[in-house]
Order: C-alpha cells, then structure tokens, then sequence
C-alpha cells in the first residue's frame, strides 16, 4: 500500500503522541495504552476506506448494469405506448394533469424517481458495488488527478442512474393504469405475441438472408468454375498452337535440312550441272 499524506500523518501524530507520553506516562500510566488503542482504531478506518480503483471499477460495473438495464426499460415502454395507442388508451392515460395518474405517488406533477414503489438510492448501490471489489486505500486525501477522473464518472453513472430509474417509474405509471382498466393481462399477452412476431419477422429476414448468401456463393463458385474452365480451355487452345507452330517451324527446318542434305549428297564428288565423274573436285581428265 502506498504511503499517504494520512498514513504520514498518523505516524507523525503516533511520535507526537510518545514524546508526550514519555512526559505524562509517570502521572498516568494508562495513557500511552489509550493513544496506542486510539492510533489503532485510525488505522482500521484508515484501512476500510476504498481506493480510487476499487471505486473506479465499481462504476464501471453500475454503468454496465444501468446500461443493459435502461436497453430492457425502453423496450417495455415502447411497448407498453404502443398497447395504449393500439387499444385507444393513449388519451385516457396520457391526461394533462399528471398529479391525476396513478404513478404519482408523492403527487408532486412529475413521473420520476421518486414514485418508485421501491427504490435505492445511488449511494447505497455504489457502496454495494465497492463492496465487490477487492483493494483499499485512503479517502478524504487532497484531490487529486485521478480524483478528479474518478468524481467526473461518477457524475455521468450517476445521472444515467437517474434516467434509469425515471423511466422505470414511467413504466410504473403506465403499469397502474393498465391494471386499474383491467387490461395488463390483455398487454402481457399483447407483447408476448408481439415479441415473438417480431422475432419470427426477424428470424425470417435473417433466414432470407442466409439463403441470398447461400446462393451468392454458389453462384459465386459457379463463376469461378466456369472461369476456369474458360481458362483451361483457353490454355489448351494456346497450347495447340503453340504445339502447332512448334510442329510446322520442326517441318519446315527439317525440309530445309533434307534439301541441304540432298544437294550435298548431289555435289560431294565435285559433280555439278549435270556432269558426274571429275569435276571441280577431282580434277580434268586429259
């Protein structure tokens, strides 16, 4: 553990304490007994108090739970205003005169927090959060950086708690309403058909989807196929040609080669023009 401005200064009360103690400790043999017990007691406080990480994370997880929970709210409010609407409800339940509707317990004219049938404040959910988390440090120290960090996030969990919770009230007051008409069986029978509509529309466009993939890729394999098989044949034909070519190139040098061979045979003896015998090779015969 680090040590802190108070951690400092409990030590330099504890030497304070001795030299003192040193001068009262023949009048009053219990009081140095007293300071150590005191100085111990400073210490447990001392040591029960949070660190900045240990709060900063204990935010962390309130806002990841506010988050996931505001998701849920909304969703039962978009249906629980839809079912009004649907129903003819809406203008019944939506009266200008909000201290008239059910959710406005305290009857102040505003559907919030307050109204909640049950509700914790945001200290003591933080405080259940810390509670979770595992190392101490000292509190009540000058503000520091990461402080100042710490406070600031705290102001943003804390206000997304109360959104969080004025909009739970506001299902609440919609809640009320339906069960004095009667109608909150109807509604939770409502939206469970509606949920799974919307879940079989989605179920079906993702299907849609999977089958559009489907038969991309086989079209897509099915092209690649046949450019290869273009390719391929494109190959050979290159191929024939050049086979062709190369075939007619050994021809021709070979019907070269033959006619060479043909003359040379014809002429090896000094023959030439038709004559045979000596010629130009063999010398005149006289």
């Amino acid at each position: 553990m680090k040590f802190s401005f108070l951690a400092t200064s409990i030590v330099m009360i504890g030497m304070a304490n001795a030299s003192l103690a040193q001068e009262k400790g023949a009048m009053d043999p219990d009081w140095q007994k007293n300071m150590q017990e005191q100085a111990q007691a400073a210490r447990a406080k001392y040591e029960a108090l949070p660190t900045l990480e240990m709060k900063m994370d204990a935010l962390r997880d309130m806002n990841s739970a506010i988050g996931s929970h505001q998701q849920k709210v909304n969703k039962v409010t978009d249906y629980m205003e839809t079912y009004l609407k649907d129903q003819d409800l809406w203008s019944e339940y939506n009266v200008p005169d909000i201290k008239k509707r059910l959710g406005d317990r305290n009857k102040d004219g505003v559907i919030d927090m307050m109204d909640l049938q049950f509700k914790i404040d945001f200290d003591e959910a933080l405080d259940i959060a810390v509670q979770h988390q595992g190392e101490i440090e000292p509190h009540g120290l000058p503000e520091s950086p990461d402080q100042r960090r710490v406070t600031a996030y705290e102001d943003v969990v804390r206000k997304s708690w109360v959104n969080l919770n004025n909009s739970m009230a506001k299902v609440q007051d919609m809640s009320e309403f339906l069960v004095s008409k009667g109608d909150f069986q109807d509604f939770v029978d409502w939206a469970w058909e509606r949920y799974n509509r919307l879940q079989d529309e989605r179920q079906a466009k993702f299907d849609e989807k999977s089958r559009q993939a489907v038969d991309d890729e086989a079209n897509r394999v099915a092209n690649s196929k046949q450019m290869m098989a273009d390719r391929r044949q494109q190959m050979a034909e290159e191929r024939d040609e050049r086979i062709k070519f190369a075939w007619e190139q050994h021809k021709f040098n070979t019907e070269q080669e033959t006619e060479r061979y043909k003359y040379a045979m014809k002429y090896k003896n000094g023959g030439w023009n038709g004559y045979s015998g000596w010629g130009w090779g063999g010398g005149w015969r006289w």
